[in-house]
């Protein structure tokens, strides 16, 4: 196991908590040539152990200081292989002796864990603020090396972990070059400072300038004297105010000991500028990643609406078909309906046919036999009736007894009497002769039409 302080630490959270939790790092050839504009997929997903990401980013973020983090990873050989209870208490002991004489809450910290190089790396993230009253804090100030050294081999001798200071471990890994082969010198280099960028070593120029000058092979291209001259001017006019340097926008090197110029090469990417920062890196980088991914969507989304196309040209085709061949049954099952209809129509109006002559020939016998069979019992019948009315005239008028007094009826002197019939043949009396009078009839009767008279002699 060791512990490594990375140098950079004045760039914004974003950048670096992004690097800690990025999926995708920058893609390289077998030979670690950086693949321009590609990104590759880590096998085995960054994982948050501790830490409130957006947190530790606001508390960068908001620190106006010129070095406003501190980043670093304890990392384990693939020998060693610690448990989780091992690594959270190395976190444990590490974060004690970061943050000696604080309280808990009085630093934050971020951990997460990378395991895509086939090894345990407990990458941390430290913002260099005292939460308490906002001053300035630096968990690995200069010359705690052998502090943090005294960590690292406790830990490996209490759990037999290979130890990065073990004679036989120690190693210098170099890129190889090509001293004859300008082009390959040129981006072997740009691949080794892209690594160093991904790896969060190096964050701004001066960072670029330290990584080139640890390559044995290679020299700074020194400048001339009149070339010194005008940089100074120009840098003194700038401090007092005036017109800024124009900065430089590549690297000039070549190989060591040489000064042909078939053996001196420029350095003209980006990344060679003066003014280049890692933030740009990670945001051109996050930008080609923004646009890959819209162009995969887009190109996801024309064979989406294609697909689509062929499966609603299928769909309705298919459904054409279904409706032809359903119209078609149908025509064919009205066709035998109507027929059925028709027939079983005919029928009952053959029927009904039937049934009218059968009611016309019953109608005609029933004439006949009613004429027959009925006349007899009409006659009986008026005769029975008229029969009962004389009797029921009788009841009411019965004959008056003997003792009653007699009715003279006058059988004379109405002559000159006149009649008048009216309406219904009902007659009226219009004058009578002298000595004749209208009395009371002995019989009433009740529905009219008698008039009785009397004279002196009936009186």
């Amino acid at each position: 196991m060791m512990v490594r302080f990375f140098d950079h630490g004045d760039g914004s959270g974003a950048a670096a908590v992004d690097y800690l939790l990025a999926e995708e790092v920058a893609a390289y050839t077998e030979d670690r040539k950086r693949l321009p504009d590609q990104t590759v997929r880590r096998q085995v997903l960054p994982e948050l152990i501790y830490g409130d990401p957006n947190l530790t980013c606001h508390l960068i973020d908001s620190n106006t200081r010129k070095w406003r983090y501190t980043s670093g990873v304890v990392a384990f050989h693939a020998d060693d292989d610690p448990s989780d209870s091992q690594q959270a208490a190395v976190m444990l002991d590490f974060e004690k002796a970061a943050f000696a004489g604080l309280e808990v809450d009085q630093a934050n910290i971020l951990w997460v864990r990378h395991q895509h190089m086939g090894n345990v790396e407990l990458h941390f993230l430290i913002p260099r603020v005292e939460l308490y009253g906002n001053r300035s804090f630096n968990p690995a100030p200069p010359g705690s090396e052998p502090y943090f050294n005294a960590f690292r081999d406790f830990w490996n001798a209490r759990e037999g972990w290979v130890s990065p200071e073990e004679p036989r471990r120690k190693r210098m890994v170099k890129p190889v070059f090509d001293l004859d082969d300008r082009k390959q010198i040129k981006e072997a280099i740009q691949t080794l400072i892209a690594q160093k960028i991904e790896a969060g070593e190096i964050r701004n120029h001066a960072d670029i300038r330290a990584g080139l000058g640890e390559l044995d092979d290679f020299e700074f291209k020194p400048l001339t004297e009149k070339q010194i001259e005008k940089r100074l001017k120009a840098d003194a006019l700038e401090a007092k105010g005036g017109k800024p340097r124009r900065r430089d926008t590549r690297i000039t090197m070549r190989v060591a000991g040489m000064s042909g110029s078939q053996h001196t090469f420029r350095l003209e990417d980006r990344i060679f500028h003066e003014d280049w920062t890692a933030d740009e890196y990670f945001a051109a980088n996050l930008q080609a990643k923004i646009e890959n991914q819209s162009q995969e969507t887009e190109e996801q989304t024309k064979q989406m609406l294609h697909d689509f196309e062929l499966h609603l040209t299928q769909a309705l085709n298919a459904a054409q078909r279904k409706i032809a061949q359903d119209l078609e049954n149908l025509e064919k099952l009205s066709a035998q309906i109507h027929r059925r209809t028709a027939a079983q129509i005919e029928d009952q109006a053959e029927k009904i046919r039937e049934a009218m002559s059968d009611l016309d020939a019953s109608r005609t016998e029933w004439r006949t036999v009613t004429w027959k069979t009925m006349l007899p019992t009409y006659l009986v019948g008026v005769l029975l009736t008229s029969w009962i009315l004389l009797m029921a005239v009788q009841l009411t008028f019965p004959t008056p007894e003997t003792s009653s007094p007699q009715i003279n009826l006058a059988t004379f002197g109405l002559e000159g009497t006149r009649v008048s019939r009216g309406l219904g043949g009902l007659g009226r009396v219009l004058s009578l002769p002298e000595g004749v009078e209208i009395a009371d009839c002995p019989i009433p009767n009740p529905g009219g039409g008698t008039i009785c008279i009397e004279t002196r002699m009936t009186r």
